[in-house]
């Protein structure tokens, strides 16, 4: 533990020094170099002050370096270079019509021959009267030339060396700007004292580093012995000891508090496990009988659903046969193959005859549902044209559709679609079921439309995801059933392909139904691999698409 300890404060403390000493080193270096150009900034408005202008206007074409206008202008600042040694040079420039480009008018500079080659090189030389220079990456310098005293953000370089430089505008007695001069700290001198800086700064963190290891030493001395003797005594308590405590820690400090607190809290632990290990083996006994009875319970359940499938079968299967032959004894009388009926008999006969139409197709319904619950349900595919279903299904509803006088426009493709794989009798019942809807939803004078065209996927995406369909892509026919119906109410549209749903809108116009069949229909097209879904605006109409994969 104490090893731990000693190397998470080393870790620590290094960390923290050095990145003490980097945020130090970066405050000293900006706060030295800050100096700096305020210092160089001074040294040129008070070069500035020593300028005598009328003199220095004199001064225009290079034959005035000899002149004793130069000499005035170049004389006081040659004495103040003597009393500050990190000057390198200074200097006045006026602004020329070009952009950036200013001329030189007074330098301080002597030439000298560095290399010694006997010949005083351009880099040698001093800048003489006239001597363009552009100052175009030297921003300092704009700011002098718009009349405010300023200096380099750094250390810059050019033919005659690196300098930090600052400037102060040169003014007449109307204020307005002339020229401007300055004054270059040597790069030397500059780096020495940032250098200085930074020594100093180098000294404090390693006598920090000094002081901290001492202190730790410190620390660990006074500390190491009571938590060994805390370490191997809590270590001593656990699940299959809860009732040691700790002894003989007589520190008559912190320490010996701790070991109270520990010894107080262990207590606490030992009767609150115990208390813990009774109630969880009462409460393990309460969840056994518990689950006992719900096995019990889950049993009896499972009994009662067998019994509610078996009885909704076995009673569709029965009432089927009474019921046929309830059909054909009315088709006989209404046939009048028994005698002769009049006109109210007849109407009579007509009731008694949809009547029972509707109780049996309660009951195949009912059986298709008790099919589907039992995965009975069984859908023989074989290639099939789609279009001869549909011509077959609004024959068997033609009655209907002039009845009630509706116009059923079904648009056949101008060339054949595929066959697709199908069980026809029950393609038959989901295109029966959707055109029946229709009828009874669609108002007398309005329109039935269906269409049939070649998809290359199963369902639209957002379809296939929230109905299950998968996003398959392939040969699919895709069958659309449009009516101008009531439509369906947006807030109960996700409850369309469940068992028993009827449209509130539906059921205040009493409109029969049992809402068995949409969940049928999904169910059957679902067996056939393919998917099904609508469209519907409640007062508009209701719009069903379905798709079945190509053979």
């Amino acid at each position: 533990m104490m090893h731990k300890f000693v190397l998470a404060f080393c870790v620590v403390m290094v960390a923290s020094l050095f990145f003490g000493g980097l945020l130090s080193y970066k405050e000293t270096h900006r706060i030295s170099q800050e100096g700096n150009r305020k210092e160089v900034s001074e040294w040129a408005q008070a070069a500035a002050n020593l300028i005598d202008l009328t003199e220095h206007e004199k001064i225009i074409n290079p034959e005035d370096e000899g002149s004793i206008a130069y000499q005035k202008a170049r004389e006081p600042l040659k004495k103040l270079m003597k009393n500050l040694d990190e000057i390198g040079s200074i200097y006045t420039l006026r602004k020329t019509g070009e952009k950036n480009i200013a001329q030189f008018v007074v330098d301080t500079a002597d030439p000298v021959d560095e290399n010694g080659n006997g010949i005083i090189d351009p880099v040698e030389d001093r800048a003489h009267v006239g001597e363009e220079y552009d100052f175009s990456e030297y921003p300092g310098m704009e700011e002098a030339f718009s009349g405010k005293a300023s200096a380099d953000q750094d250390i810059s370089c050019d033919k005659w060396g690196c300098w930090l430089s600052g400037y102060a505008p040169l003014k007449d007695q109307g204020g307005n700007t002339v020229g401007i001069i300055g004054v270059d700290m040597d790069a030397n001198s500059v780096m020495a004292e940032e250098g200085r800086a930074t020594g100093l700064l180098l000294m404090i963190l390693l006598l920090a580093l000094g002081f901290s290891s001492i202190v730790l030493a410190l620390v660990l001395r006074f500390f190491s012995q009571p938590l060994s003797v805390l370490k191997e005594d809590i270590g001593k308590f656990s699940a299959d000891n809860l009732d040691y405590r700790i002894d003989n820690l007589e520190t008559g400090d912190e320490f010996e508090m701790v070991a109270e607190k520990f010894n107080a809290m262990a207590g606490e632990i030992a009767a609150s496990h115990r208390s813990l290990e009774k109630k969880v083996a009462e409460r393990t006994i309460e969840l056994s009988e518990a689950n006992k009875e719900l096995g019990r319970n889950n049993i009896k359940l499972k009994e009662m659903d067998e019994m509610r499938k078996n009885f909704v079968s076995y009673t569709a299967h029965e009432l089927k046969n009474p019921l046929n032959v309830f059909r054909w004894s009315v088709e006989m009388l209404k046939n009048e193959d028994i005698g002769k009926i009049n006109l109210e008999q007849r109407e009579i006969l007509e009731q008694v005859y949809t009547s029972n139409e509707r109780l049996i197709n309660l009951v195949n319904d009912l059986l298709d549902v008790s099919r589907l619950d039992e995965a009975r349900l069984k859908v023989v595919s074989a290639p099939r044209q789609v279009e001869e279903i549909i011509d077959e299904a609004a024959g068997n509803l033609a009655v209907q559709v002039k009845n009630k006088n509706l116009n059923l426009v079904w648009e056949k493709p101008e060339t054949v679609t595929p066959k697709v794989l199908a069980d026809k009798d029950r393609i038959l019942q989901v295109i029966l079921n959707l055109l029946s809807n229709a009828i009874k939803f669609t108002v007398s004078g309005k329109k039935i439309e269906i269409k049939v065209s070649e998809k290359g996927e199963i369902a639209p995406r957002d379809i296939s995801v929230r109905y299950g369909f998968g996003e398959k892509r392939g040969k699919y026919v895709q069958v659309a059933v449009a009516d101008e119906g009531l439509g369906i109410p947006e807030e109960e549209q996700k409850k369309m392909f469940t068992r028993f749903f009827r449209g509130s809108n539906v059921k205040k116009a009493n409109i029969e139904g049992t809402g068995l069949g949409m969940f049928i229909v999904f169910e059957i097209i679902k067996l056939h691999g393919g998917a099904i879904w609508f469209e519907s605006e409640e007062g508009e109409g209701t719009k069903f698409y379905f798709t079945l994969p190509v053979a």
